[in-house]
């Protein structure tokens, strides 16, 4: 296991190893090497906003979720490395806190079996998830799934 901070990164390392990157494009430009190919893309604008687009509304979606004072969100994205012989892993929130409940929603066997439940699957295939995160500053106090996208096809 190698730990680079993202100002010592090198994007060739995304074709040749599995991945894990923590943090927003404002912190962490790497993701912006996978953001075509992700449905929900965190966004921070000019006038201090801060949203998550979802690219293509399914059913009752939104097409902007945007954070709130107490509201944030968080994407959890899985997904094949350039070359397909990896995997990339991305933590990212709209602050914080989101992006700390993005890597609860990972470490709980609870969230993360009850989304293979509703995937109807054994094995996770690639995957993105938005998660509204409620909060206290310093602390995500409750997370729930407001989208999903699965992509078995690319395994």
């Amino acid at each position: 296991m190698h730990l680079y901070s993202a100002r010592n990164y090198m994007p060739n390392l995304t074709t040749r190893d599995n991945v894990v990157l923590i943090g927003g494009s404002l912190s962490n430009p790497w993701d912006d090497l996978f953001e075509s190919q992700m449905n929900f893309v965190t966004s921070f604008a000019s006038d201090g906003s801060i949203a998550v687009a979802n690219r293509a509304p399914a059913g009752n979606e939104q097409p902007i979720y945007e954070q709130t004072p107490s509201v944030e969100y968080c994407v959890v994205a899985f997904l094949p490395n350039p070359d397909h012989n990896g995997v990339v892993l991305l933590i990212e929130g709209t602050n914080a806190e989101a992006t700390e409940a993005a890597g609860d929603f990972l470490l709980s066997e609870y969230q993360l079996s009850n989304f293979e439940k509703m995937l109807h699957v054994s094995h996770l295939p690639y995957f993105e998830v938005l998660l509204k995160v409620s909060s206290v500053p310093g602390t995500p106090l409750s997370s729930s799934l407001q989208a999903y996208r699965a992509y078995p096809e690319l395994h």
